[in-house]
């Protein structure tokens, strides 16, 4: 598990709508198994100076292992500085919008679908609007390694699956329980997990 320091644009934006993006942003670095750290946790009160955040920021990140830039960071004057800190530092910096991971991503996302298919017997397209247990086993499946394993962004999985965003987050956090106490979806997991494990292409992608 990796500590990893969120880095993105609030000035600017209104304040909800930032901290909603940044709280996004940490829900699916945490569902990856990683601890997300940003500065809105650094407790400051409100009020407090552009130069006190930033104070807080780098101690914040000092203690991290990564950063994560957010879609929009080059905007934020606090985030270039955090950015060019991380590269002194030599932190490894982890893009949003890395156009190479978004190619690899949307070809884990074919593979996903494929080993769902082959596991379920039927093209995983043919549960997206369909309300059976059986679908929702696929749709549960399917987000879980989007998120965990190809690291798509919960508002792209939104889309992908036509699912509001609670309903995408709540499959993320169902799916060990369900794993754990749902024999008929623990086997299917399984199988569709050692189909893409099987292929050397797809364990090297999520290294």
């Amino acid at each position: 598990m990796s500590k990893i320091f969120i880095s993105g644009q609030i000035s600017g934006l209104p304040l909800a709508k930032a901290k909603a993006a940044f709280d996004e942003t940490a829900d699916l670095l945490r569902s990856q198994g990683h601890e997300p750290v940003s500065n809105f946790d650094t407790g400051l009160p409100d009020g407090s100076s552009w130069d006190q955040h930033m104070l807080a920021n780098i101690a914040l990140m000092m203690t991290c292992d990564k950063i994560f830039m957010m879609d929009g960071w080059e905007r934020s004057r606090g985030s270039r500085v955090e950015y060019k800190f991380a590269v002194e530092r030599r932190m490894p910096v982890i893009f949003a919008t890395d156009s190479k991971m978004v190619a690899v991503r949307m070809e884990m996302v074919d593979w996903i679908k494929e080993a769902i298919g082959e596991v379920f017997g039927t093209p995983y397209e043919y549960f997206c609007n369909q309300t059976t247990r059986t679908a929702f086993h696929a749709r549960a499946i399917f987000i879980h390694h989007c998120s965990y394993d190809a690291g798509i962004p919960v508002e792209t999985i939104m889309r992908m699956v036509h699912r509001k965003h609670s309903t995408v987050l709540y499959a993320i956090k169902k799916y060990q329980d369900s794993c754990r106490y749902d024999p008929e979806f623990r086997e299917l997991a399984a199988k569709v997990r050692k189909l893409l494990l099987s292929s050397h292409r797809y364990q090297n992608d999520t290294k």
